[in-house]
């Protein structure tokens, strides 16, 4: 018998005996409570430790994956490859990630929730409408930096076939939507020019910062410098209004530089 199988049946035999000692109102073994999950008869301390597992496996299986992406096009990325990188077995990738265009679409989605993570703290802050601009441009290109690989992927649109576009796209228009309701507010307000088309900018954004980072990191620069980033501030307030009430376009703050 395999040691896996062997474990397998360990922890089989201790969670019906854990049930069964919880019925008895005693509390199984290893257990400091007792607490039985009604579902399988596990304790509920045991399941917690099941569910960090799957966490973690997952988690090593989208870092394994998108290392993977970014470097190959899809076509020649493998799923062999993948639990390689992420140091599982091929039937551990399988159970969690049948196909690979499962796989592909689930970085894809964790990668756009890390970012408005990064974002939505920032349109939901009390600071200036200018500092507001000037600092979602700087979390755009600090995240890109801290996530090379995923400013790899979503740039290189090496996503393979037609059907897996669309499907990728139906899982950034979350990002586009978030960015164009804030500059949508932002125009009503006064703060954008009424000229300017907002999935225009809210593209144009997102491409400057994204193609610059790529671009840098194809390079082997640093990506978050103090030059790029006035540079891409420089360009940022050229969407502001140039009266009423103008911000400061020309005059750089030490909190920009930061």
């Amino acid at each position: 018998m395999a040691l896996q199988d062997l474990e397998d049946v360990q922890n089989t035999a201790s969670g019906q005996q854990a049930g069964v000692n919880g019925r008895a109102g005693k509390p199984g073994k290893g257990s400091s409570d007792g607490v039985i999950n009604r579902n399988n008869g596990t304790p509920q301390s045991a399941q917690r430790g099941k569910d960090m597992d799957t966490r973690t496996k997952k988690e090593r299986i989208c870092e394994g994956a998108l290392t993977a992406f970014a470097h190959q096009e899809f076509s020649e990325t493998t799923m062999d490859s993948i639990a390689e990188l992420a140091g599982v077995s091929k039937g551990t990738l399988y159970y969690y990630f049948p196909t690979k265009e499962e796989l592909f679409l689930y970085v894809v989605e964790r990668g756009i929730e890390r970012l408005l993570g990064q974002i939505q703290p920032v349109i939901r802050s009390g600071i200036s409408r200018e500092e507001m601009l000037v600092k979602l441009l700087k979390v755009h290109l600090k995240f890109f930096d801290r996530e090379q690989s995923l400013c790899q992927l979503l740039m290189s649109k090496s996503w393979g076939t037609k059907s897996l576009h669309q499907d990728i796209q139906k899982r950034i228009c979350g990002y586009f939507r978030t960015m164009e309701q804030f500059f949508e507010q932002l125009q009503r307000e006064g703060w954008i020019d009424p000229a300017i088309s907002i999935p225009t900018l809210t593209s144009a954004l997102f491409g400057m910062v994204g193609f610059t980072a790529l671009r840098r990191i194809e390079m082997g620069l640093d990506v978050y410098t103090q030059e790029t980033k006035l540079s891409l501030i420089a360009l940022c307030r050229g969407a502001l209004r140039a009266e009423g009430i103008s911000p400061r376009t020309n005059h750089i703050t030490m909190e920009d530089l930061r």
